[in-house]
């Protein structure tokens, strides 16, 4: 079904149109299934802990507990700022009032924040990205290093003078 050049720019002009408003949501979502992600991977991640338990750490050679602790407590930082930050740049956790409601002042609020958004959601997966990365070296580390030798056990002989 043919149309004419008119038609063609309008279909299209309305297609870029919505795109541009609708910036601010688009990355409000990615924000939200960021944020998803991150707590999924955390919950396997918390899972795969409990099941090895914390024991396991105090049973690495050398200063490897220490390096365990450090990037398990990293990831816990990490975390938490990118859970936080994500849900910032999904909107909702901080609401104002916006003082008048003029097409103007809605496109301005929209496009402004759409900004500031999308920083936020760059630095929170960026936060993901790293407490995912430390989890998953820190549970290497336990995985593949083998356990510290016991202390040999001293042998007490008892014996009997006839």
């Amino acid at each position: 079904m043919p149309v004419s050049p008119e038609e063609e720019w309008t279909y299209w002009d309305t297609k870029a149109t919505e795109l541009r408003r609708g910036q601010l949501v688009t990355i409000q979502t990615a924000a939200t299934r960021w944020a998803a992600l991150l707590t999924a991977l955390l919950g396997v991640f918390g899972t795969v802990a409990f099941a090895g338990g914390l024991t396991t750490v105090d049973k690495l050679p050398g200063w490897l507990p220490w390096v365990v602790r450090a990037l398990t407590t990293l990831a816990a930082a990490s975390a938490v700022t990118g859970i936080v930050v994500l849900s910032m740049a999904a909107g909702g956790l901080f609401v104002s009032r916006q003082p008048g409601s003029s097409a103007t002042a809605v496109r301005r609020l929209y496009t402004t924040q759409m900004g500031a958004a999308l920083a936020l959601l760059n630095r929170g997966r960026a936060f993901a990205v790293a407490a995912a990365v430390l989890v998953l070296l820190g549970s290497l580390i336990v995985l593949w290093t083998p356990e510290k030798s016991a202390s040999p056990s001293q042998t007490t002989v008892v014996t009997r003078c006839p």
